[in-house]
């Protein structure tokens, strides 16, 4: 997740990606194969959370890709947030894609100390 103020922060990424995704998304994120997380902050679905595939990016013209372009993840911010889970390898869900998911260790602290307020 982008923080504010360091090399990663939230208006460097925007700037980076401001005309490689759609114009009313701002990047929050990034996983470890170079995919965004991005927050919509468009009027008709303000909030919403979505997955930047940068392979798919080569599909469109720059500039020209769409909010429908991406995948949604979740409708809230909070439901994004309420969405991550433990990455557990034993246990495995039926019809479920994901091979593995990482996620920072400091963040995934800071998610629990925060999940009760």
């Amino acid at each position: 997740m982008f923080g504010l103020g360091a090399g990663d922060d939230l208006l460097s990424q925007f700037d980076i990606y401001k005309k490689r995704i759609p114009n009313t998304c701002i990047p929050i994120g990034r996983d470890a194969g170079g995919n965004l997380v991005c927050l919509n902050l468009s009027k008709d679905r303000y909030g919403f959370v979505y997955f930047w595939d940068h392979e798919e990016e080569l599909n469109y013209e720059e500039g020209k890709i769409t909010i429908d372009d991406l995948y949604l993840i979740a409708e809230t911010f909070n439901g994004f947030l309420s969405s991550i889970e433990r990455d557990d390898l034993k246990a495995s869900k039926e019809g479920y894609n994901v091979k593995k998911v990482w996620v920072d260790p400091d963040f995934l602290k800071e998610l629990e100390n925060n999940s009760d307020k």
